[in-house]
């Protein structure tokens, strides 16, 4: 159901031929999920909400980095559209010709680790070592000092040795390894948000007290049940309403929601605007 934004947009972003952009972003509503051909390392420096990936649905708050290799889908999504709940993320996109050109400065066994990696890898991390880094990165990137690209890709080198470096401990906390029976329930919810998903039937399922479940899922998504199924649902909303010439209550139905008045109380809480107004907003 997702819409991806595929294509070569480099020469949109890399400036004077630098393979390598860093930002900082306050993530919405209307961003559609992409796809692009450069690399990706994005943390998570403020605020809570979702990062669908590759059609995984991970949640995400202040210490979350995520590798990101070409061709994977991925968008994030703030927890709700209030200021307060802002979810602001830095990015620092390369392109190949970055880790080729550090090659020649003998680490290309770095780069190859990079290359080898089947798919995106997500840390918690548990100290304040990567905001440092990303907040260096966008100052010098952002500046106009003597020497700021060396020191931007000196940050950049740090950043990838210092990420590797926690993947290769053995106690490290990969986002995309959800045990197997949890993981499909997961699946299941976001792809049939429109079954009558319960805290009590999925315990069942899962041979789980509604205590345990809760939780589980605290411990694993960093939200309750409850909130999870609010979240997929709300987004295949936005979905469907960025997507699809179905009407709202078409719309609410089909993801679930059979009461309107809550369903568009819940809808103006969780984006900040009526659906008529976000159909709106992503189609001009």
């Amino acid at each position: 159901m997702s819409k991806r934004v595929i294509g070569n947009i480099d020469a949109l972003i890399f400036e004077d031929e630098f393979p390598i952009y860093v930002n900082r972003v306050t993530e919405s509503f209307t961003q559609l999920e992409h796809t692009h051909d450069f690399y990706e390392m994005t943390y998570v420096a403020e605020g809570k909400g979702t990062h669908y990936i590759n059609g995984q649905a991970v949640p995400v708050s202040r210490g979350d980095l995520f590798w990101i290799p070409l061709g994977v889908s991925h968008v994030f999504r703030p927890a709700g559209a209030g200021l307060r709940e802002a979810l602001i993320v830095y990015n620092c996109i390369f392109q190949e010709e970055a880790m080729i050109k550090a090659e020649q400065a003998h680490t290309s066994s770095l780069f190859a680790f990079y290359r080898q990696l089947s798919g995106w890898r997500g840390i918690r991390a548990v100290d304040n070592a990567f905001a440092s880094l990303f907040e260096s990165l966008h100052r010098e990137y952002t500046g106009s000092l003597d020497f700021s690209r060396l020191t931007v890709q000196c940050n950049w080198l740090m950043l990838l040795v210092q990420f590797k470096r926690v993947l290769e401990q053995p106690s490290a906390s990969d986002a995309s390894g959800v045990a197997t029976i949890f993981d499909n329930m997961l699946h299941d919810i976001r792809n049939h948000p429109e079954r009558e998903h319960t805290a009590e039937k999925v315990a069942r399922s899962l041979q789980l007290s509604v205590r345990q479940l809760q939780r589980l899922f605290r411990e694993r998504m960093d939200m309750g049940f409850k909130a999870y199924l609010q979240e997929v649902r709300i987004q295949q909303c936005c979905e469907l309403l960025r997507t699809t010439e179905l009407t709202v209550t078409e719309i609410h139905q089909a993801v679930g929601y059979q009461d309107a008045k809550h369903f568009h109380a819940l809808f103006k809480r969780k984006t900040g605007k009526t659906p008529g107004e976000y159909r709106r907003s992503v189609r001009i």
